[in-house]
């Protein structure tokens, strides 16, 4: 269709890319990265660059429209999500709570950890982009990158707890 828009997947854009611009419905972004400008997703924080483009290069790109449902109450996935650009709303059915979660920001990592249904619909409160990462595909990179494995895992962890305390 027309209208859609197609994204580029290879290379995958960069999550430290300032700038996106969209050029003959194709996803072209700048070379440089200007790392001093950017701030750093805390799910890859102390990963390096390389790592942290071999992870998404696991990933999949997904271009989302305002009002777009993300994630739907009591469908089961092994997708975690990362925000690259936008703003979305997630409200967790059961307890009624809402959360706003902008770039840098992950959802759904609590049911690619349990495997679990979702509890939590996320729906897009802008047009943007976000990052789609199996669970399989990330649990088999960290098995052949240990190191930066146990760091991501760690992050992942802080990102929970932070989460969790925040819910109480």
């Amino acid at each position: 269709q027309p209208d859609e828009t197609r994204l580029r997947l290879e290379p995958i854009f960069d999550i430290f890319q300032a700038s996106q611009i969209l050029v003959n419905d194709d996803l072209w972004m700048e070379s440089a990265i200007d790392a001093d400008n950017q701030t750093v997703p805390l799910l890859f924080a102390g990963l390096s660059e390389e790592h942290i483009r071999q992870v998404l290069a696991l990933a999949s790109v997904i271009t989302v429209k305002h009002g777009e449902l993300i994630t739907h109450h009591g469908e089961t996935s092994d997708d975690m999500f990362a925000i690259v650009a936008g703003s979305f709303l997630a409200r967790d059915l059961r307890t009624g709570a809402s959360r706003s979660l902008k770039q840098g920001d992950i959802f759904g990592e609590l049911e690619h950890l349990s495997g679990s249904v979702r509890h939590e619909e996320v729906v897009a409160q802008s047009n943007g982009h976000i990052v789609a990462l199996k669970s399989w595909r990330l649990f088999d990179w960290m098995r052949r990158n240990p190191e930066p494995g146990v760091a991501l895992s760690i992050n992942l962890a802080r990102l929970l707890a932070a989460r969790l305390i925040g819910a109480s």
